[in-house]
This record gives structure tokens, C-alpha cells and sequence, in this order.
């Protein structure tokens, strides 16, 4: 009976001793684990405004695309006429003194393509 008793409790001291080292392994795979969520977390869904690589925009100053994305974020249809006549007005002054505005039609297109999608008009 005593032998019993004595392989029963070297049994239990020898569980007791493998969890006293496991909780180290055990750390490790649950930080490894928050290291994978953090980096699947960390990993942002781009924006429509960063998505659109039209070229013309490369002839604006990026706070244009900026004003006119958080336009359509907000989905203002008036904040987009606005802008669309803006660049109508800036394209009659160019063409008027000789100059090129095809960049103003570009945007203009774009514009209108947005305010169609809202059903602004």
C-alpha cells in the first residue's frame, strides 16, 4: 500500500513540477498569438481617396483631392456642385486667356460621375 501511495505522489509531484515549467511555453504561444492579431489588426483597409490613382490628379494640389473626397465621404451633393462649378468657372478663365484646361474637364467628369452616383440630380 505504501508503494502505492509513494508512486501516486511521485506521479503528482512530477505534474506539479511540468506545469511549474510549462506556463513558460504557454506564455510564449499566447503572445505569439497576440503578435499574429496585432499585426492582423495593424493592417488598415484603404481608402477610396488612396484607391484612386487617376492621373489627373498628379496636376492638383493633393488638399483638392483631400476637399473633394471628404465631400463625397459625406455624400454632399451640394458641396460637389459647388466644386464642379468652381472648376467650370477656373476652366472658362483658362480657356478665355489661351491656356489648356483639360485637367478642369477631367475633374469636372469626375465630379459629375459622383453626383450621378448620389442621385444629386
Amino acid at each position: 500500500m505504501k508503494k502505492i501511495i509513494y508512486i501516486l505522489a511521485g506521479v503528482i509531484a512530477l505534474g506539479v513540477i511540468g506545469n511549474l515549467l510549462n506556463p513558460r511555453k504557454k506564455e510564449e504561444d499566447k503572445l505569439n498569438k497576440e503578435e499574429k492579431k496585432s499585426t492582423t489588426v495593424d493592417i488598415k483597409k484603404k481608402s477610396d481617396m488612396e484607391l484612386d490613382d487617376s492621373d489627373f490628379w498628379t496636376l492638383y494640389d493633393p488638399i483638392v483631392k483631400q476637399r473633394v473626397y471628404k465631400l463625397i465621404e459625406k455624400k454632399d451633393c451640394q458641396g460637389l456642385q459647388k466644386e464642379f462649378d468652381v472648376t467650370a468657372e477656373n476652366m472658362d478663365r483658362l480657356q478665355k486667356a489661351g491656356k489648356s484646361a483639360s485637367r478642369n474637364i477631367e475633374l469636372m467628369d469626375f465630379l459629375e460621375n459622383k453626383m450621378k452616383e448620389f442621385d444629386c440630380h
